[in-house]
């Protein structure tokens, strides 16, 4: 808080402040005690006004659902519901294997397909491990923070965290391990981006100039929807698109000391991009559906046929 030169409002709220402060997190059980001094924390104005001001440090965007409803999680007999399963937050460490079955429509010969998804972490330590899933993947889900346009990484706490996906998918859609992959980009917490833009009055030219220039397409009108919303929904689209249209010259690769290749040229892809919000389950479930589909006709046309 003193950075931002906040200061609580109350004596009791400082006491409490010191004893979320002493708490060693790894020697810690919720006690009553616990979320008495946070529910407190959280109604104080300062707390609040530091809120306000989260684009400023890292705050993962589950804060508010779950300080509001303090009063649940404090029961002894809270059960969580799906929406604070879907709120919740986990930090993925190491690659983890999922496998699942899906019937397959039809019309695309019927049955069942079995998927592999393989979620990565996305953290610097945590990408030099992504070569080894990279082998045989038929398509890459490429997962962005919608809303992050205007924070730090955390990491250095000065680069963009926006630029930093758009830099971050550039490499991979560009990864000689992945040029006959397809990609689909889910542009993601729309719903937060809506709230800063909508609600917050924040503005991505701030952050990426370049929007000034940038103009919404007839095609990308929603009846009822706040047109600045939608241009910046929009405008981080092309970005990503912009990455994919790009073309790049073939570099030579060197075999061994004095023995040189050149890269295979590479093969023109589609990119997918899709608006959602991962709390959302109607959304993702219609999204997933379109993603199922594609996959089945990417491993169709690998075997030679084409729809």
């Amino acid at each position: 808080m003193e950075p931002l030169d906040i200061k609580l409002e109350s004596k009791e709220s400082q006491e409490s402040k010191q004893y979320i402060l002493n708490i060693n997190a790894n020697q810690f059980n919720f006690t009553t005690e616990f979320y008495e001094h946070t529910r407190r924390l959280w109604q104080d104005e300062g707390i609040r006004k530091v809120y306000s001001q989260r684009h400023k440090f890292p705050l993962i965007d589950c804060t508010s659902y779950f300080l509001d409803r303090v009063e649940n999680v404090m029961q002894d007999d809270y059960d969580p519901t799906v929406q604070d399963i879907l709120h919740s937050r986990r930090r993925t460490i190491e690659i983890q294997k999922i496998e699942f079955d899906i019937r397959v429509p039809k019309k695309y010969g019927g049955g069942a397909l079995t998927f592999w998804m393989f979620d990565v972490g996305g953290q610097p330590i945590e990408r030099k491990k992504w070569i080894q899933v990279f082998d045989g993947i038929q398509s890459v889900l490429f997962l962005v923070s919608a809303s992050c346009f205007d924070l730090k990484v955390r990491e250095d706490g000065t680069t963009n965290r926006l630029q930093e996906s758009i830099d971050v998918f550039r490499s991979v859609w560009h990864s000689r391990f992945l040029k006959n992959t397809g990609f689909i980009v889910f542009l993601n917490k729309q719903d937060i981006l809506r709230e800063k833009v909508v609600e917050q009055g924040k503005r991505i030219q701030h952050h990426f100039p370049e929007y000034n220039n940038y103009k919404l397409q007839p095609d990308d009108k929603v009846v009822d929807e706040n047109e600045e919303y939608l241009r910046t929904r929009c405008f981080i689209r092309e970005k990503f698109r912009e990455v994919s249209r790009a073309v790049v010259s073939r570099q030579k690769r060197i075999l061994t000391p004095g023995v040189a290749a050149l890269e295979e040229e590479e093969v023109p892809r589609d990119c997918y991009c899709h608006f959602t919000t991962a709390t959302d389950t109607n959304n993702v479930k219609l999204v997933f559906e379109d993603v199922h589909v594609m996959v089945i006709k990417w491993n169709l046309q690998q075997i030679g046929v084409n729809l």
